[in-house]
Parts: C-alpha cells; structure tokens; sequence
C-alpha cells in the first residue's frame, strides 16, 4: 500500500540517520515503526505498561527473593496477557497465547522466541540474559498465563532459557 505522511523536519532526519545506521531503507524503518505500534504498542498502552531498560529489570528482580519474583511472574501473567489477547484477537487459546509471547519476543526484547516440533511434539523456548530470577519470574509469567486454557504445557527453566513444551 502506498500512502503519503507529512512528519517534521526532525524526525525525518532521525529517521534517515537510523534507517543509515541499520542497513536498510527509510520505507522499510517506517513499516517497522508501523507494525510495532499496530501489533503491539497500541495495546500495552491500554494496560498501562512502561518500558523498563533490561540492566533496571534486572537489579530488581535480584534485589528481591526468589518467592517474590515467582509471585510477580505469577501476578504479571495473570489478567495482563490475556487482556492483551482478547483486545487483540477476540480469543484467547493456546495459539494467541504463543502470538502474545512471539509479539513481547518481536517489539520488548525482554527474551528471544525460539519454536520447534518433533514427533508431534511442539518446544518453545524463551531465551534471556537475566540469571536465575529473570527464569523464575518468566516462568512463573508463563504458567499463570496458561493457566486457564485448554491445553496446559510442560513448563521448566534454567538458568538463561524457559521451556515450553506442548
């Protein structure tokens, strides 16, 4: 689709030195900022969420015991994710579950989404750089998350990756 948008001056030059910065074209940065507001910043909005620098998440999470970092996983993965899906999709199963968790992998960087099947068996992995706790607090998140729906996975963690496995 082809539109035309009037920005300012500034933000058109912010624009042009980024799109520089990463290889690519000032259409293809443009998009990006498009999707990430469509797929995702318009939602969390709603839910009033703040955007938080990772070295911050992480000397919380370690401030605090692991008890209570696995009861804020708990409690963020409870009405959070699946207010986000319902905004989103109108339905809430396991397949926009794992949208959820692909979108907050695309637009946050708060872990990497990695999926794979074998055997009829489905894996997803969510991997991260914040120790033990940032593992405690995302599975906890995850297992609040699912709590409800149909299909309730195998969830384990280490000390840098949560698994999933359906």
């Amino acid at each position: 689709m082809t539109v035309s948008l009037r920005i300012s001056e500034s933000a058109y030059k912010v624009l042009q030195e980024d799109a520089a910065l990463q290889h690519t074209s000032l259409n293809t940065l443009a998009n990006q900022i498009f999707l990430s507001y469509s797929e995702f910043d318009r939602y969390m909005v709603k839910l009033h969420v703040i955007k938080l620098s990772s070295s911050t998440f992480r000397r919380i999470i370690n401030a605090a015991s692991d008890e209570a970092v696995s009861e804020a996983g708990r409690a963020a993965g409870g009405n959070a994710p699946k207010n986000f899906v319902l905004a989103k999709t109108g339905q809430l199963n396991v397949g926009t579950a794992l949208d959820f968790l692909k979108s907050i992998a695309t637009y946050s960087s708060l872990f990497e989404y990695g999926e794979a099947s074998h055997e009829g068996k489905s894996t997803v992995t969510l991997a991260h750089d914040f120790g033990s706790k940032g593992s405690f607090f995302l599975s906890s998140y995850v297992e609040s998350m699912f709590k409800n729906l149909e299909q309730q996975p195998k969830i384990s963690h280490n000390v840098d990756a949560v698994i999933i496995e359906f």
